[in-house]
């Protein structure tokens, strides 16, 4: 994917001025704090994946995602946000046969659309981490969906993970919680 690094002193780069003049199909790019102004969080970078925001944001910052069609999964999201300020439709996370993201120490999915396009084992998203929060995002799966579920949340790690406002649809199971035996069922 695109990474553009650059040097805003030496080149005179204003950044709005980089987003409003030219044409992305997709735009990530890491704030320390929930809004859509860019700020220079660990140096002016933009990129082209969210995988690309997520391997260089610390704990606690954002990785604000501008509207667009993400084909992407196996995403690691850690203590940081990801969000977008747009609605949930404009903002597509794909995926064929993969999961599409973990959460692991308490990291945040804000406002996605989440797609999966075959049916697999695989849940779209795994909670693996206590504080780990899903909201305001809808899961499109293929009707009928015999073996994938929307959201996995590890029990056994997971007592106060949450889910707000989401809607789920075209899946057999929407959340499943895995019990310490191994096990698991669905969210009633």
């Amino acid at each position: 994917g695109l990474h553009i690094d650059y040097d805003t002193a030496a080149t005179g780069i204003d950044t709005d001025d980089l987003r409003s003049d030219n044409t992305f199909n997709t735009l990530v790019f890491l704030t320390s704090a929930n809004d859509d102004t860019y700020s220079d969080l660990n140096g002016p970078q933009i990129y082209g994946l969210i995988d690309g925001g997520l391997n260089d944001v610390g704990g606690g910052n954002f990785v604000q995602v501008t509207p667009g069609t993400y084909e992407e999964s196996e995403l690691s999201v850690g203590e940081s946000v990801i969000t977008t300020s747009n609605d949930q439709s404009e903002t597509e996370i794909v995926a064929e046969n993969k999961k599409i993201a973990t959460i692991n120490s308490g990291g945040v999915l804000d406002g996605f659309t989440f797609v999966a396009e075959e049916d697999t084992d695989n849940p779209d998203v795994e909670i693996n981490a206590n504080n780990a929060v899903v909201k305001n995002s809808t899961f499109s799966g293929v009707a009928n969906r015999e073996d994938r579920s929307a959201i996995l949340i590890d029990g056994n790690s997971n007592s106060d993970a949450e889910v707000v406002n989401v809607d789920i649809q075209g899946y057999d199971v929407g959340i499943e919680i895995l019990d310490s035996s191994g096990g698991s069922g669905p969210v009633q």
